[in-house]
């Protein structure tokens, strides 16, 4: 007897079009159980008894990053939806970000009514499915089959039969999974491990290795840095789930590594790495960088005014604030306490100065407003110093950007 295959509780937050309206008829047609939702929605209060299964999320004209919306109903387990899908309309979605921001998969706008076909039918029968797999394997016929299983999940499979184009591929696709054979045409499996290990960058990602199934074999594979080791033949159903429950596990492992738990951006360990690697991007290819500090003035007395809950409140509107307001290339983090840190990718000192301008007014216009229904008047203070003639590292500019600020606020 064929296994029912269980409907979705699926949320839409997308601006109303024809768009929308082909996503909700092909999901209802499969049976799942659709709502529509708006931007401005509270998750405690939108939930109901029974958590959402599926949260997709797209951005029209002037509305900013859907990443923003996202971390708004990551941020608490108890209604965090199984799956958020992030659906990339107007401009290039920062992957980092999404990630920090609990997203499990990016979908353009042109590939979505099928896409999230694919991708609720797979979710409904095995979980939330990789966006994307690296397979390693140099055997024609068992690469297909492999890609063939995975691909029929809606999971994207880029192929690689040689271990010396491993690196280039990871650079250039970011997958959220590895699969490598024990044995390839120009060095053995483990090899192919041992350098992915080796890459801070790549430390979390899961590695799963095919393979005989001796017993040596999977030891070698494990000592190496693999995650799982399956043996041929492989079962398809058994591949499959092993393939999507390791992603997602690495996903929400790198999602608690990023990001700050408060307001949903990157951390401060992970923006700093970020500015490390556009620092040595930009040495090696030129280009602007800018590093930007925002302090929140007079914060210190909102808590002691009102108590560390509101205070926390205001840092979340602040974040949706900032994440709403940069292009998609910039890189935002929370600094420290009440600090923010933003990356201009190819933003030199007018392009710093202007970024401050603008999100000072917009900060001035937008004041925080509690659940208590108190009102904050926000204000900032701003410090920032661009590569290289500030500095020549991350930390220098550090440093230069943090003096900045303390002039700013010295000034004042």
């Amino acid at each position: 007897m064929e296994k029912t295959v269980p409907a979705l509780k699926v949320l839409l937050i997308f601006p109303a079009g024809p768009e929308r309206d082909q996503v909700v008829q092909a999901l209802r047609v499969a049976g799942h159980d659709v709502h529509l939702g708006s931007r401005r929605d509270d998750p405690a209060a939108r939930s109901g008894d029974r958590r959402f299964d599926l949260l997709v999320v797209g951005a029209g004209p002037g509305e900013g990053d859907p990443s923003a919306v996202a971390s708004a109903w990551t941020n608490s387990r108890s209604r965090r939806p199984r799956a958020v899908v992030l659906i990339e309309t107007l401009r290039a979605i920062d992957r980092l970000r999404a990630l920090a921001a609990g997203v499990d998969a990016v979908i353009t706008v042109e590939r979505m009514v099928r896409e999230l076909q694919g991708y609720a039918a797979t979710m409904a029968r095995a979980g939330a499915p990789p966006s994307s797999v690296l397979l390693v394997e140099g055997d024609h016929d068992r690469g297909v089959a492999i890609a063939t299983v995975l691909e029929q999940a809606s999971i994207r499979v880029v192929r690689c039969p040689l271990a010396q184009g491993v690196r280039e591929r990871l650079d250039r696709e970011s997958p959220d999974l590895v699969i490598v054979a024990t044995q390839l045409p120009d060095t053995m499996g483990d090899t192919v491990s041992r350098m992915i290990r080796q890459d801070p960058r790549f430390q979390l990602l899961p590695v799963l290795f095919l393979g005989p199934g001796e017993t040596r074999d999977q030891i070698g594979a494990l000592r190496a840095g693999a995650d799982d080791f399956l043996p041929y033949p492989v079962d398809p159903e058994l591949l499959l789930h092993t393939v999507i429950v390791r992603a997602e596990r690495s996903r929400r492992l790198r999602e608690l590594l990023h990001r700050d738990q408060l307001t949903g951006l990157l951390n401060q360990a992970t923006l700093i790495a970020e500015l490390e690697y556009d620092v040595e991007f930009s040495r090696r290819h030129g280009g602007a960088l800018a590093f930007v500090v925002f302090d929140l003035e007079r914060f210190h007395e909102v808590n002691e005014r009102f108590g560390n809950a509101v205070g926390d409140q205001v840092l979340l509107h602040v974040a949706t604030v900032f994440r709403a307001s940069v292009r998609a290339s910039d890189v935002i983090g929370r600094f420290s306490g009440e600090q923010f840190g933003m990356i201009l990718r190819g933003g030199g000192p007018d392009g710093a100065a202007l970024l401050a301008s603008k999100l000072g007014k917009i900060l001035g216009a937008q004041s925080a407003s509690t659940s208590e229904g108190i009102i904050i008047p926000l204000h900032v203070s701003v410090g920032w110093a661009c590569f290289p003639g500030d500095g020549n590292s991350a930390g220098e500019l550090v440093h230069a950007a943090v003096r900045a600020l303390q002039r700013e606020k010295s000034e004042k």
